[in-house]
């Protein structure tokens, strides 16, 4: 019995994952936020690209990514109509903000770790 036991517990630890930052099969994982795998994807995108945030880039937030517009500001304005749109949907009260246009990081609070070459 007890083996049985012990047989699914450590099933039900390699289906779930049952160690905080490790996968099903065992192998560590980066433990990245929304934010960064999206700030991440941003960084490679083509010029005429922005990114909005409102809310917490660690916690609950709303977010506008656009690339391949015509221009910065139409991206800008288009990022920032993306994200208003999730912020009214998530219901956040904190306002959409422009982080960056193209490659140019418009925003002094963004963590450095979230900056392309930094």
């Amino acid at each position: 019995m007890r083996f049985v036991l012990a047989l699914v517990i450590v099933s039900g630890c390699l289906v779930a994952g049952c160690v905080a930052g490790v996968d099903t099969i065992g192998l560590k994982m980066a433990a990245q936020t929304r934010f960064e795998v999206l700030w991440g994807r941003y960084a490679r995108l083509p010029d005429n690209k922005a990114f909005a945030l409102a809310g917490d880039p660690a916690g609950v937030n709303a977010t506008g990514l656009v690339y391949g517009l015509s221009s910065g500001e139409e991206a800008r304005k288009k990022a920032l109509d993306y994200c208003e749109e999730q912020r009214e949907a998530r219901r956040i009260d904190a306002p959409c903000v422009v982080l960056a246009v193209d490659d140019n990081v418009l925003v002094a609070w963004l963590p450095l770790r979230h900056v392309k070459g930094a």
